[in-house]
């Protein structure tokens, strides 16, 4: 939610008027409904940002306006009922920055395009024998190390492959404070890959978001082997006790439970006694009932899954931003696409007529309501004029190879300028920044990121988690909101770089 809508949702839930929020923080009435509008911008350090988060608090008089307002602020529903934890919780909630969202969200894409090999963060696994007893216990950070050493030498000593279940919302702080097992767990994790087994993981998005991004970033290496399912809970935990569930469902399973402020004295406990594994089992799984898929992770080898989901999702009608590091497939023109396919005798030019007609369709169809913004840097002209800028057809939906010729990189802007003339919903600005793009972009607000690698190892992400889509949402919007440019400056800007061509 941006800010006003926050200030619109409050006053409808609390059913509070204007006139009496005016009197309660001492604001002009007719300030608060210009703020309600977005008119006005919330100052988020000022004092009545906390009047009226006690002041909402406190007009909360029915259950369900309290668990309406749990559910969407996303804390446990007994917090609203303590007057000085609700008003905090609250309060942050109104007040949350979406700028640091979108400084975590820009390391993210750094991370995600700078990598290029499945190897490059991995480590040797080396065995550490037999877990010994039917129950060992160990403590600290150092102990849980251990136990999921001694739990993934004997899952590398199975015969048959498995699926291992994996969650835990403990501090990570015996994974992130030593590097040197960081890489050994990566190690351990890849070669029970490599031998077949597979992987459910379910994240915890209750963390912070830099926390989340950065977990994506370090599992991104097992992600591209496509044997991994990541889920996430979607409800606010209490956060009072944490619990880790590591599970090799026929060999063994770590348990784990903690405080905070106990997490480096909390004790760990690896059982191959089997009841106990079918118990931890039978946990995990009705946990796992109550998750969502947090992403796909689709590779080259899912062409045929990635395009049937990328059609669908470009079909669902919503506002919708995209950046990438070249013009948009979904504006190229078809005849381009014939020629250049019949050049380059590609078997399946007929379906790929058919795609870029259908994606073409998609978006006229959601111009007529929704918004449609894409953020564009413009190639620099003499390589355009020496026809070196590629084609843009690369990534996990490379049909035809090659690069534009100089006229043909005009008439594809002629498109675009032809789409910002006729299309009152269709928004571009251009970028000065010089960038050498390894991703492209697509979020649709409120329903999904498509955030794809067009370099190998190729590799797309589709993510449904609310949180992260909002933060992919303000960070594009952020770019689009920074360079603050009116279509006919744009339009302007694009005819005269096509009389330069």
């Amino acid at each position: 939610m941006k800010d006003y809508e926050k200030l619109d949702f409050l006053m409808n839930v609390t059913k509070t008027s204007n006139s009496a929020l005016s009197m309660s923080i001492n604001l002009d009435s007719s300030h608060i409904s210009r703020l309600r509008r977005g008119e006005r911008h919330l100052v988020r350090d000022a004092e009545y940002m906390r009047k009226m988060a006690a002041y909402f608090l406190s007009q909360c008089h029915e259950e369900i306006q309290k668990t309406t307002l749990a559910e969407v602020i996303q804390v446990p529903r007994e917090i609203l009922d303590d007057p000085q934890r609700g008003e905090k919780a609250l309060h942050d909630w109104m007040v949350r920055d979406r700028k640091n969202d979108s400084v975590s969200v820009a390391q993210f894409l750094k991370k995600f395009e700078g990598f290029h090999s499945p190897q490059e963060q991995i480590g040797p696994a080396r065995s550490n024998g037999e877990a010994g007893p039917e129950i060992s216990v160990y403590q600290g950070y150092e102990g849980k190390r251990e136990a999921v050493r001694r739990l993934l030498s004997m899952v590398l000593k199975e015969s048959r492959p498995q699926e291992l279940l994996l969650f835990s919302d403990e501090s990570m702080d015996w994974l992130a404070l030593d590097f040197a097992f960081q890489k050994q767990w990566m190690g351990f994790l890849s070669e029970v890959i490599t031998r077949g087994n597979r992987i459910k993981i379910i994240h915890t998005v209750s963390r912070n978001l830099d926390e989340m991004l950065e977990a994506l970033s370090h599992w991104m290496p097992l992600y591209l082997t496509g044997a991994i399912e990541p889920f996430y809970y979607p409800r606010k935990r209490d956060g009072i006790f944490k619990r880790t569930l590591f599970i090799a469902p026929r060999t063994a399973a770590i348990s784990a439970s903690s405080l905070d402020v106990m997490a480096p004295e909390a004790v760990s406990v690896l059982m191959k006694e089997k009841k106990a594994v079918a118990g931890m089992v039978k946990e995990f799984e009705a946990y796992l009932a109550l998750c969502r898929p947090l992403m796909r992770i689709l590779t080259k080898e899912d062409r045929i899954s990635y395009t049937e989901m990328l059609m669908a999702f470009e079909g669902e009608v919503e506002n919708t931003m995209i950046k990438g590091h070249g013009l948009s497939l979904w504006h190229l023109p078809e005849h381009l696409i014939r020629t250049r396919s019949e050049e380059s005798d590609v078997l399946n030019q007929e379906e790929l007529l058919t795609l870029s007609r259908q994606r073409k369709e998609n978006y006229l169809k959601n111009l007529e309501t929704r918004q449609v913004r894409e953020i564009i840097h413009l190639e620099d002209i003499d390589k355009v004029r020496e026809g070196g800028v590629p084609l843009g057809y690369d990534g996990i939906l490379e049909f035809i190879p090659g690069t534009y010729r100089p006229e043909e990189y005009r008439q594809h802007l002629k498109t675009v300028v032809h789409l910002l003339k006729t299309h009152e919903n269709y928004q571009v600005v251009l970028t000065d920044q010089v960038e050498n793009m390894e991703y492209r972009i697509l979020v649709k607000e409120n329903l999904g990121v498509i955030v794809e690698k067009i370099t190998p190892p190729q590799v797309a992400f589709v993510i449904k988690e609310g949180n992260m889509i909002a933060a992919f949402w303000d960070y594009l919007n952020l770019i689009h909101r920074e360079h603050d440019q009116s279509k006919a400056e744009v339009i302007s800007l694009l005819e005269a770089f096509m009389e330069e061509i």
